[in-house]
């Protein structure tokens, strides 16, 4: 392609990242922050959070963690939701915990991810106890939130 921007590049991170190919999706994203046209978003945050999903990958969260909140977007719920989830998969449960701790505003897909975290982390006291304060509340848990 002649002329590359944000989108264009989400949609190759997303698309190897997807298929398995982390070095060249991180080459990708790299790419993108060195080409000097376009700038990364939301979007392309969220999708290497996605992808980091096992424990060897807690460095890479950590590093996009940093990234977060020296491009501004600590405040976006969709970025903290990943970051949560990510930190949990890799086996950062303290991590996450302070991700949530520190996010100016949550929703029900936070509250979740949350949850649904300390779960698989095996921590199953704090889970609920989490659950009831979620539901004492102002958001309602869903059928996600149950679930977990």
């Amino acid at each position: 392609m002649p002329m590359r921007d944000t989108v264009s590049w989400n949609t190759m991170v997303s698309g190897v990242l997807r298929n398995g190919e982390f070095g060249k999706g991180f080459e990708y994203f790299k790419q993108m922050r060195e080409s000097g046209f376009c700038w990364f978003d939301q979007a392309t945050l969220t999708t290497i959070l996605s992808a980091c999903d096992r424990v060897e990958f807690c460095p890479v969260v950590k590093m996009m963690h940093g990234l977060v909140f020296l491009s501004g977007f600590e405040k976006g719920i969709s970025v903290g939701n990943s970051m949560i989830t990510s930190y949990f998969k890799c086996g950062c449960a303290r991590s996450g915990r302070r991700v949530f701790d520190e996010m100016f505003e949550r929703n029900v897909i936070t509250w979740t991810a949350m949850i649904s975290g300390l779960v698989q982390n095996e921590l199953y006291e704090e889970s609920l106890e989490l659950f009831n304060q979620m539901r004492s509340g102002s958001v309602c848990p869903n059928s996600l939130t149950y679930l977990s």
